[in-house]
Order: structure tokens, then sequence, then C-alpha cells
């Protein structure tokens, strides 16, 4: 395991329920494998972007990882481009080796430039996500 760099970022991952740090774990090498492996990366910062593990390169967008309480079986990564296409390749090869039959994301409606990229990248509009708030979080 690549070794932390700041303990408040390892203090977030030992925050999360076991199951999930492993994925989130699992997650966080991924990101030091592919950035490593990539010559214009030269270095990555870890550190919390809204309270969230976030690794920023001198590209200047960082890449979060997260899990919430409110949705327990769900962790997710946020990026922008650069790193995030890399290892959206990287996750592909990884899907494919393990028999996955597709990949599904999530996108903001209004994030038309996110769109665009997604489509480009071979993402089709399935169906639309719909969500009521209960419960403040």
């Amino acid at each position: 395991m690549t070794p932390f760099t700041s303990s408040i970022v390892e203090e977030k991952f030992n925050s999360y329920p076991d199951d999930m740090r492993k994925k989130l774990l699992e997650l966080r090498e991924l990101v030091y494998e592919v950035a490593n492996n990539e010559e214009s990366i030269e270095n990555i910062e870890e550190t919390l972007k809204w309270n969230e593990p976030s690794f920023i390169t001198q590209y200047g967008s960082p890449l979060r990882v997260n899990w919430k309480k409110s949705k327990p079986y769900q962790y997710s990564m946020y990026f922008n481009q650069k790193i995030g296409t890399r290892l959206m390749l990287w996750i592909y090869d990884y899907a494919k080796q393990n028999d996955c039959i597709a990949s599904e994301l999530n996108c903001y409606i209004g994030n038309q430039q996110a769109h665009r990229f997604w489509e480009k990248e071979g993402y089709e509009v399935i169906t639309s996500h719909f969500q009521k708030k209960l419960n403040k979080v």
C-alpha cells in the first residue's frame, strides 16, 4: 500500500466502515498506479476537499473518493479530465477481465460538459434518476 502523506487523509480512510474502506483503499491504489505510469503527472498531493479524500496533480482539478452514510452500499469517485480518462481506461480493462457486462455512472443534469464527455466515451443515457430527500443529512 502506498504510504499516506497526510494524517488527516489517513484518519478519514480509517473512519469508513471496513468493507467500504477496503474498496476505497483499492481506488486510492489505482490512482497512484495510474499516476505513476503517466509520465506527464509529476506529483500527487493527497488532501481533503469538501471533507473527502482528494488527489491533486499539477493539472489542478482534484480527483475525490468518498462514502456516505446516506448511501451505505455505494462509494464514489469524482474527477475531471487527464487522470480521470486514464483511470477509466484502467477500470474498463479490469472490468472486462472480471467479466463485467457494463459500466454505469451518475452525472448531474446541469453538467453539460460532463454529458458531452461521457457520450464521447460511448455512454448512453438509459434512464432518469430521481431523488426525494426525506431527512437532512
